[in-house]
């Protein structure tokens, strides 16, 4: 109901609009996270729904679709498929550029792209890398049970974690490129960039 509110929108002119849920609903502390599109998410009160936060203005169209988190911060996406990753209880920026779409498990971050590169989050929110996998998680990165998938336009390659360090199990070689993978039932299911799953 908050899209009939009167706010000044980035561009400086006062309008009816607010928080337009478009892109994934995501819980991080107390906090209910709606992403907004092209804005920063706001942020909701957990119990009762009041709104907390909605930086429009101030974050201009820096935000987008993509939102994953903790309980202490989040990250949404910027350009291309970086993220900024922001407090969670005030709901300003803590990092740009902090990394592509992000994996989060507790307080630890696998960040996908052309290598994979595994962070610890800290007390004071900052980020500590504990690894890097030349691995290739350019299209997509999940994680299920103890090993993270990572797909790209030339397969994919399960890794197993132990003790913070990465492992390569096996690959998985694909003539067509892997778009997007989901994990269920004890099950990896791939997508192709034509649609078909493997």
């Amino acid at each position: 109901g908050t899209g009939s509110n009167y706010i000044l929108q980035p561009h400086r002119s006062p309008a009816f609009a607010d928080v337009a849920p478009q892109g994934t609903f995501v819980i991080s502390g107390d906090k209910l996270l709606v992403a907004g599109g092209r804005s920063v998410p706001a942020a909701f009160d957990l119990k009762t729904g009041e709104k907390l936060y909605y930086h429009l203005s101030s974050s201009g169209k820096t935000g987008g679709a993509f939102t994953c988190g903790n309980d202490q911060v989040f990250f949404n996406h910027h350009r291309e498929r970086m993220t900024t990753m922001y407090d969670t209880e005030t709901g300003l920026p803590l990092l740009k550029g902090a990394g592509e779409y992000p994996v989060v498990d507790g307080n630890i971050v696998y960040f996908s792209g052309d290598k994979i590169v595994a962070s610890a989050l800290d007390d004071a929110k900052e980020l500590h890398v504990l690894w890097e996998s030349e691995v290739s998680a350019s299209n997509d990165l999940i994680k299920a049970g103890d090993c993270l998938y990572a797909a790209d336009s030339v397969g994919i390659t399960a890794i197993k974690i132990e003790n913070n360090e990465p492992r390569i199990l096996w690959t998985h070689k694909s003539e067509k490129s892997i778009e997007r993978l989901v994990a269920s039932n004890g099950k990896l299911i791939a997508v192709t960039g034509e649609g078909e799953i493997m």
